[in-house]
């Protein structure tokens, strides 16, 4: 398939647009960078987090009864409202507290939480050593667990402590990707994972904790080695995500096909 170079122009309205749908407004210069590189990867780590948050609602309400919408809260907490600014993390880091925090997305069943979705948060590992999931669901009740914890005075070195529902790894290059990022991935699955669901096995075994999904997903495609390598160790790849953005694009939505893989997840 021919490669399209990613349209940060047209990610950036896409972003402003859910946004305001989510209860929020996004500032372009917010997402702007004088490296052009990093603000394309934000850019993309942007749109996926929000187009995700949108199609995981609309593949809920295929799927189940009840009342399912989305919502951008705070750092805070609290939500959004249309005056407020959507804060979107712009390098790896904690949880937030305050109202300008960078911010993160709450999806609703009947009024009642229960899945949220952060972008760029540092985990700890086993090892010790802090790693970034650009995209994380995570269980509220996960997610206060651990702000109790760090409130106590629990330590934040490396990174936080909560098991993710979802973890991606989001690469928005113009090549296809190598397979030396289906072995970061699938290092950091093991690392964290070995941390976050402690298990009696540990450490000899990895740990692959029910519900809980690693995927890389990239704007191009991947090397065969990237896939089958990734596979083996239960790391899916996802290409070509975002590519609706193209306006040349007649494919199907690629975040809808994405969010039908990782809703048994949520």
């Amino acid at each position: 398939m021919s490669k399209v170079a990613f349209d940060i122009d047209q990610a950036i309205a896409e972003v402003g647009r859910i946004a305001g749908a989510l209860g929020a407004h996004v500032e372009d210069r917010h997402l702007r960078h004088s490296d052009k590189n990093q603000e394309k990867g934000k850019c993309y780590e942007a749109w996926v987090m929000l187009a995700l948050s949108a199609a995981l609602v609309e593949e809920l309400k295929t799927r189940s009864a009840g009342s399912y919408h989305a919502h951008w809260h705070l750092g805070s907490g609290a939500s959004a409202t249309s005056a407020d600014r959507a804060v979107i993390r712009g390098g790896p880091g904690l949880l937030g507290s305050r109202p300008n925090s960078p911010g993160y997305i709450t999806l609703y069943r009947n009024a009642q939480p229960i899945v949220q979705l952060h972008n760029s948060l540092r985990f700890s590992g086993r090892s010790g050593v802090a790693h970034e999931f650009d995209i994380a669901l995570l269980r509220p009740g996960a997610v206060d667990e651990e702000r109790r914890r760090i409130a106590a005075g629990g330590s934040t070195e490396g990174g936080h402590r909560m098991p993710a529902l979802v973890a991606l790894e989001l690469k928005c290059l113009a090549t296809d990707i190598a397979i030396g990022i289906a072995r970061e991935a699938v290092a950091i699955r093991f690392d964290v994972s070995l941390n976050a669901w402690p298990a009696p096995q540990q450490p000899y075994l990895p740990v692959t904790p029910p519900g809980s999904r690693h995927a890389m997903v990239c704007y191009e495609g991947f090397s065969d080695g990237a896939i089958s390598f990734g596979r083996a160790y239960q790391v899916e790849a996802y290409p070509r995500i975002g590519r609706e953005l193209d306006p040349a694009w007649t494919g199907p939505e690629t975040i809808a096909a994405l969010a039908a893989d990782m809703v048994a997840a949520v």
